[in-house]
């Protein structure tokens, strides 16, 4: 029996805010996948995409 593994790399957004409605604050919580990466090469392989992955969208509002 053969066992293959596929490593995908995922960037999320994720916000939280309050407003108020009727004299009552609602906390909102929105998450929304902005990108996904099939990665060939193992774990070793989507741990340096990730880093990429977290740096470039560290930096893109610079």
């Amino acid at each position: 029996m053969t066992t293959t593994t596929a490593w995908y790399v995922l960037v999320e957004e994720d916000t939280r805010e309050s407003k108020p409605v009727d004299g009552q604050s609602l906390k909102f919580h929105r998450w929304k996948l902005t990108a996904s990466q099939h990665v060939e090469g193992g774990e070793e392989a989507a741990a340096r995409s990730l880093s990429t992955a977290s740096h470039s969208n560290s930096t893109a509002g610079s």
